[in-house]
Order: structure tokens, then C-alpha cells, then sequence
């Protein structure tokens, strides 16, 4: 059995059902699964929720995973495996206290390289700590490779592995638009946070433009989002648009989430791998994603684009009325993403750390 620690923010209520946690919480258990493993992980602290306030990001991403080191320090551990490199800053002291055990960064996305404001610049130098002091580079898409190659100097290889997609249970439900989609009501669900890049305010522009439309829209909710925007989507409800929202999903209730909606709507303006477009794939739910977008180029060529100002809207609905009546290429094209996903699983992941072990 190999040991491995992962520096990580703990999963729990609160986060799991969000990228990089979802990503890690799974990664876990098919490693477990394997039965080659040992998993050791940052476990929560001091009953404080990660992310809810600085006070908790200082505590989860500098002194927690100190703690789990010092804890674990009589262990031999085959790998350290940071699943963010915003948690290195004390990476070279964390290595001496597990005695020096091969290094794995995870980057899942480089964000932070279209900002240039005093955070996000801070951000950059802990991702140059963790790539200096790593052993191995693992990124999610050719995009973020060329990205870490061209902005900062390593001669480590970087392996490109992009995460895997799993619901739970990996049920698959019917293709629900022709139960569902009636009387010009649409299901639209968006599941993420309301961080600037992710474009939450476009939803309520789509919603306030659809007024001229003799059409009924439901929206759906999910994630850690701001009461502000709560409270704007309260303003705009009518006979026309009703919302509702489920808070934060863990990932047991992702699938109910996910088969609730007929469209998955995702206005981010950036991102390094955007699991959520791969969920809805997965679940047979067209994604509307932004033309503009910043988004891996295989997803978002399988992704319906809309023009970020709506002057394409009129082809978007023409494709909804196209699946609401069961149109056989609208149907065989969200068939052919849901084939897509099944390349997207979590052994190669496994594979990756079993064969460098291997080897070394």
C-alpha cells in the first residue's frame, strides 16, 4: 500500500459540491477504491466552515496543513499532493517535516493571470512556489499547459489529465425536455458561485431581456451565491419567471439538481476546466455557454453559444424548440456529448500515481 497526503481544504457541506473540492472528493475515493492507497487529508478544524470568512481562509490554507503534517509526521509517505497551489506557501517546510516525500501539485485552472491587482499577484508567486519545489506537474487541459510553460520557468514535464465527471449513483434519467419543457416554460439551472469572472449578473440580464418573449422561465440555483443577487432575482419575479434556490448541494443532491433542469446556463467569462459543462453533458442537459468565453475549446465547441449582448437569441430558443420537439439531430448531438464524458473518469488519475511509483 502506498501513503499519500493531501494538502486539501476539507470537504464538508458547505464546499463540496464546488470544482476543485468536488474534483478532490472523488479523485479520493478512486483511489481508495483501488486498494493501493492510503489516504491521509487535512481534516476540518476548530468547527470553522472553510471560505466563509479570511479569518477561515488564513486558518485552512496555511495553518491547517501544517497541522495535518506535524500529525503525520511519522509516517512514510510515498507522495505529498498539494490539490491547490494557493495552500504552498509553507510547502518546503511541510516536505521536510513528512521527509521530503515525492511532490504533486495539482493546477486546475490559472485565473488568476488575467488580473493584475495585488491578490491575485500574490496568488501568482504561490503558484511559482509550487511549481519550483514540486516533483511532478499535473494541469486539466492542453490550454493550462501552455499557459504554466509560458508564464513561469520549470523543466518539470507537465502531464495533462483532465478531471474526471461522476454524479452520484451514475444514474442516468430520461431525456425530461419532452415531459417538461411545455407551455414556453424553460428549466434553466445554474450551479457555481457569484465571483466576478462567473457572471452571475448576465443571468438577470437574460431574464429582464426574455420579458419581450411570450415565454415562461424557471430558474435553479446552486451554489455559495451572494444574497445581493438573491435578492435581485426576488425583484424580477412574475407571472413570466419564477427562481428558486437550493443553496449550497453537496454532491449526493447534485443529481436531483441536475434532473431537475432542461438547460445548464454558464456565464462565466473564464475558466480552467469548468466541470459543470462536463456534468451537464453527462446528464444529457445542453450547456449555454458565452461566445466570448474563456473556456476549454473541447467543451466549448460542444457548448450552444450565445452572444454575451443576446443577438443570437433567436437561434438559441430555435434550438430549444428543436429538442422540445424532438428533433432527431438536436437529440443524436446530446447524445454524442453524453458518449463524449465517458473518456472523462478518474483511473487515469490513479494509472498516473501508480505508474510514477513505479518507476521512480
Amino acid at each position: 500500500m502506498y501513503n499519500i497526503q493531501f494538502i486539501n481544504r476539507p470537504n464538508d457541506e458547505y464546499n463540496l459540491g464546488t470544482g476543485v473540492s468536488s474534483s478532490f472528493f472523488w479523485l479520493k475515493l478512486s483511489l481508495k477504491k483501488s486498494n493501493k492507497f492510503n489516504i491521509f487529508e487535512c481534516k476540518k478544524i476548530f468547527n470553522i466552515t472553510p471560505f466563509k470568512t479570511i479569518k477561515s481562509i488564513l486558518i485552512y490554507d496555511y495553518i491547517n496543513p501544517l497541522i495535518s503534517a506535524f500529525r503525520n509526521r511519522k509516517v512514510k509517505f510515498d507522495y505529498l499532493v498539494f490539490i491547490d497551489p494557493a495552500q504552498t506557501f509553507f510547502i518546503c517546510i511541510i516536505k521536510k517535516i513528512l521527509n521530503k516525500p515525492k511532490t504533486i501539485v495539482i493546477i486546475h485552472d490559472l485565473f488568476f493571470l488575467e488580473y493584475n491587482d495585488l491578490y491575485h499577484r500574490y496568488i501568482k508567486i504561490l503558484y511559482k512556489i509550487s511549481i519550483k519545489f514540486s516533483d511532478y506537474i499535473i494541469t486539466t487541459t492542453e490550454e493550462n499547459k501552455k499557459l504554466i510553460e509560458s508564464n513561469f520557468s520549470t523543466d518539470l514535464k507537465i502531464t495533462i489529465l483532465p478531471f474526471g465527471v461522476t454524479i452520484e449513483n451514475n444514474k442516468i434519467f430520461k431525456n425530461i425536455f419532452k415531459d417538461n419543457l411545455y407551455n414556453n416554460t424553460i428549466k434553466i439551472g445554474y450551479l457555481g458561485a457569484s465571483t466576478k469572472r462567473k457572471r452571475i449578473e448576465k443571468i438577470i440580464d437574460l431574464i429582464i431581456f426574455l420579458k419581450n418573449y411570450n415565454i415562461n422561465l424557471l430558474l435553479f440555483l446552486a451554489g455559495p451565491i451572494q444574497n445581493m443577487y438573491i435578492n435581485k432575482f426576488k425583484i424580477l419575479k412574475s407571472n413570466k419567471f419564477n427562481f428558486f434556490y437550493y443553496g449550497v448541494i453537496n454532491e449526493k443532491k447534485k443529481l436531483d439538481f441536475y434532473n431537475t433542469i432542461d438547460l445548464f446556463f454558464f456565464p462565466t467569462k473564464l475558466e480552467g476546466y469548468g466541470l459543470p459543462i462536463l456534468e451537464s453533458f453527462y446528464l444529457k442537459k445542453p450547456c449555454i455557454v458565452f461566445k466570448d468565453a474563456i473556456i476549454p475549446k473541447i467543451f466549448k465547441q460542444r457548448c450552444w453559444l450565445l452572444d454575451n449582448q443576446f443577438k443570437n437569441i433567436d437561434n438559441v430558443l430555435k434550438k430549444i424548440k428543436k429538442l422540445k420537439n424532438n428533433n432527431i439531430n438536436t437529440i443524436n448531438e446530446i447524445n454524442d456529448n453524453y458518449e463524449y464524458t465517458k473518456k472523462f473518469n478518474w483511473e487515469n488519475y490513479v494509472n498516473f500515481f501508480v505508474n510514477k511509483l513505479n518507476n521512480k
